[in-house]
């Protein structure tokens, strides 16, 4: 996914055009009057550099254009928690979600959902969360990052064939199974190549992966 940056006036807009789907700059600014004072030319301003930057397109009817959306809202959304993972230490985002809960309202059906995440992540759980900082970027002990850093020059990728690799159950079989290896960090299948690329630390052998991908019924050989 191409890097997506939206301002926060632009997101207002963008809102907009991902509820509705198609709409009319003074439909945007009839429907932004309930929050925003802004005038018709501030909102023409803002479609006009969604257009430019490739996330709205536009089709005229008559002498006007109608606006939609060029990129989803769950991409959007995806690539905003992806870029703040990225930018705080790995550490503390269990605070930091803990911190949502509790300054966000909430639903009973909210909580329920939240419960069945948190039920699924107990299972991978780790005892310590590595840091992903770089010395002199967080306030973990002192050797915390150049811990991680060792762990990260330590880690191998390797990619191994999988020939009876046929659909998406497939690949959530060996995801599940690989993952559920100590030392194992992240298991990516591709069915058109028939391929898994695992990431792992010293600890795991590639035997050891190869015998776990026998175990759940698929044969497997480093590409």
């Amino acid at each position: 996914m191409s890097h997506i940056k939206i301002t926060k006036t632009e997101w207002e807009v963008m809102r907009i055009l991902w509820t509705q789907g198609e709409c009319y700059s003074n439909e945007v600014t009839t429907l932004l009057s309930e929050k925003y004072e802004w005038k018709p030319s501030t909102v023409k301003t803002l479609i006009a550099r969604l257009v430019n930057k490739g996330y709205v397109g536009k089709h005229p009817e008559g002498n006007r254009y109608r606006y939609f959306p060029t990129i989803s809202e769950k991409e959007s959304l995806q690539q905003s928690r992806a870029e703040l993972a990225h930018h705080i230490c790995s550490t503390k985002m269990g605070k930091y979600i803990a911190a949502l809960l509790e300054e966000n309202p909430l639903s009973h059906s909210d909580i329920a959902l939240i419960s069945q995440a948190l039920e699924k992540k107990v299972q991978v759980a780790l005892d310590k969360v590595p840091c992903n900082c770089i010395k002199g970027q967080c306030t973990c002990i002192d050797d915390c990052c150049s811990q991680s850093i060792q762990r990260k020059n330590s880690m191998k990728k390797v990619t191994f064939s999988v020939p009876e690799i046929s659909c998406g159950h497939c690949t959530s079989s060996i995801e599940k199974g690989l993952s559920a290896i100590s030392g194992v960090h992240s298991v990516t299948s591709d069915i058109a190549a028939k391929t898994t690329t695992v990431e792992f630390d010293e600890s795991v052998t590639i035997a050891q992966l190869i015998e776990e991908f026998d175990n759940i019924g698929f044969d497997a050989k480093e590409a």
